[in-house]
């Protein structure tokens, strides 16, 4: 079952690549969802953010979408990370992948994430992952 959204949908992007983070961005602008997206490309600026969501609720994600590669933090580190904070814990979590090797993929499978997509990116599978379509917002 698809839902309806009464607002734009809320993309946290944790990606340390400015190409890629230009071509989500053009991806997202090109949906059939408006979409705010606030992106995170440092790590300092990942906790700063983590702190600051403990103490606000009026920009919630939807999803957040986390880069495997992002910065050597260790994927692990950084999904811990975000779970630690009480309104995020619900939040679905898709990791990006470059490689399609098979070990790549099996290595995020042990993550307990809702999904994982190789890139490029396409918003209609996060769409998916978060049950939306465009015609249940028509």
């Amino acid at each position: 079952m698809h839902r309806k959204l009464n607002r734009n949908v809320r993309v946290l992007l944790i990606e340390s690549n400015r190409d890629d983070i230009v071509a989500i961005k053009k991806e997202f602008a090109n949906a059939d969802f408006q979409v705010d997206i606030k992106t995170i490309d440092q790590l300092g600026r990942l906790d700063e953010y983590l702190e600051s969501a403990k103490l606000r609720i009026d920009w919630i994600p939807d999803v957040i979408l986390l880069d495997m590669s992002f910065f050597d933090a260790g994927l692990r580190t950084v999904l811990n990370k975000s779970r630690s904070v009480d309104i995020l814990v619900k939040v679905p979590v898709i990791i990006i992948i470059t490689s399609k090797a098979e070990r790549d993929v099996v290595k995020t499978y042990t993550l307990d994430v809702a999904e994982i997509i190789t890139k490029p990116l396409e918003a209609d599978k996060v769409f998916s992952v978060l049950k939306l379509d465009a015609s249940a917002n028509s």
